[in-house]
């Protein structure tokens, strides 16, 4: 082993990176089952509203004008609390462009969810994935899933496969590492992938082959993303640089020089801004990153370092607590605000920060809490109202981002099988397995036969796909 394949490994060890799947691996002997407490905030069911009284023609009375009631604020139910099998860590996800997908990669497999039925629609990879899922992502017509594996310490490769059966398509074995992440141009026909032997990959998948691979980096390369215009290919780097790419010529663009950041880089998001007219023509970029481990727990937002103050708006925060892992930038859903731009964190204390970025500053706007380990990756839906989360606790949590309220909690039962469990933020639910579904409460008054009437399968679908039901009835 080189030297810097091994430096590579120590520096993934030591921010935890290589996680705790691989001790235990499915089949071996491993942790005991477990009772997962999935808290929710309005736990009794939706009750029909009563008909309308009539008068003796049998035509209803003229209603009388009343300010309708504030609604009141959501209170803590029971806990629900499911028998299930040892927690194996989500690394990876990913919404299908029609927002009725879920992709979740874990060990040795893909779920896929279905967010209009409400249930776990297909496993996929299930024996052809050798090692963990560490990227996942749809192709532009929703046909094919792209799948990234490998673990620290031997070789990995990317799969894709055909949906919605799950039948292999393609299978690219040329990084000497794992693959840490995935982008697609925005034709959909170059894929390029981020590698921890330091090379970032580029295939075409019209032609099945591997197009280029771009060594520039001293350690894995954590992150990639194609420009808006697929003219440009940025690559982040856990040796603290992030370098540019010419996609015509795949050679470093000489009007953006390497950036050098803080600390080892572990998301990147490239965004196109406009053009900068000094010293002639050229593009501008900001870089969207989230950095983090020994060095710094930070979170940035930058240009390039050819942009000179005040137009470059690098902005820097500290995250008190936790390591940032994974980032996903949104535009405002209020169109009005076009100015403004939301920023998902997910990080190593369990939780997903939701921040602001306006007039030059990072906000935070929210914390979002659920998970009971690392949340290891974000996916956002393309309409921008919905966001995944994937934990170390086996647990994928769904937000509404337009209020920041928990929709679904989405759960595999036992590992490598087809048990499920989804569980709404108001407690409704739907299940494989319902002998594996109890409830706490402290509540002697709340009967059981309410609690039973949670298991709502339509209600359940209703809420994944974003779409709000009504209250509850206490």
């Amino acid at each position: 082993m080189n030297f810097k394949r091994r430096i590579g490994m120590a520096v993934l060890l030591a921010m935890g990176v290589a996680s705790s799947v691989e001790a235990h691996p499915a089949g071996t002997a491993g942790p005991p089952r477990r009772s997962l407490v999935i808290p929710t905030w309005i736990a009794t069911p939706v009750v029909a509203p009563a008909p309308a009284p009539t008068t003796p023609t049998g035509k209803p009375p003229a209603p009388t004008p009343a300010p309708a009631p504030p609604a009141p604020p959501p209170t803590r139910g029971p806990d629900c609390v499911v028998a299930c099998g040892p927690a194996l860590p989500l690394s990876a996800v990913a919404f299908s462009l029609d927002g009725k997908t879920l992709a979740v990669g874990g060990y040795r497999e893909v779920l896929l969810w279905d967010l209009v039925a409400g249930k776990l629609g297909a496993r996929i990879g299930a024996g052809q994935i050798g090692t963990m899922v560490r990227a996942v992502l749809f192709t532009k017509d929703g046909k094919r899933l792209i799948t990234a594996e490998g673990t620290p310490y031997a070789a990995g490769g990317v799969k894709i496969f055909d949906l919605p059966g799950g039948q292999a398509a393609m299978n690219f074995q040329e990084p000497k590492g794992a693959v840490r992440s995935l982008d697609l141009s925005p034709d959909g026909k170059l894929l390029a992938g981020g590698c921890t032997d330091g090379a970032a990959y580029v295939w075409s998948l019209p032609e099945k082959k591997l197009v280029t691979t771009l060594k520039d980096h001293a350690l894995p390369v954590s992150s990639l993303s194609f420009s808006s215009d697929g003219k440009y290919l940025a690559t982040a780097s856990l040796d603290k640089t992030i370098q540019v790419w010419e996609v015509a010529t795949w050679k470093p663009d000489d009007k953006n020089k390497k950036t050098i950041v803080e600390a080892p880089v572990r998301c990147c998001r490239l965004r196109e801004v406009g053009r900068h007219w000094a010293g002639g023509g050229r593009m501008t970029f900001v870089f969207g990153l989230v950095v983090g481990g020994q060095e710094g727990r930070l979170l940035e937002y930058r240009m390039d370092d050819k942009v000179p103050p005040p137009y470059r708006p690098d902005v820097k925060i500290d995250l008190d607590a936790g390591i940032p892992l994974d980032c996903v930038w949104l535009n405002d859903l209020d169109q009005s605000k076009w100015y403004r731009q939301w920023v998902y964190v997910a990080a190593s204390d369990h939780t997903v920060k939701s921040y602001t970025f306006e007039n030059k500053k990072l906000t935070l706007a929210d914390t979002l809490t659920g998970h009971s380990d690392w949340v290891h990756a974000l996916a956002a839906s393309a309409d921008g109202k919905r966001l995944a989360s994937a934990g170390g606790d086996g647990s994928v949590k769904l937000w509404d981002l337009t209020d920041r309220s928990l929709l679904a909690t989405l759960v595999q039962l036992a590992p490598g099988t087809d048990q499920w469990l989804v569980v709404t933020g108001q407690g409704y639910y739907a299940t494989s397995t319902p002998g594996a579904v109890a409830w706490k409460t402290g509540d002697p008054k709340l009967p059981q036969e309410k609690l039973a009437a949670l298991q709502n399968s339509d209600l359940v679908g209703q809420v994944l796909a974003g779409k709000k039901i009504p209250q509850a009835a206490k």
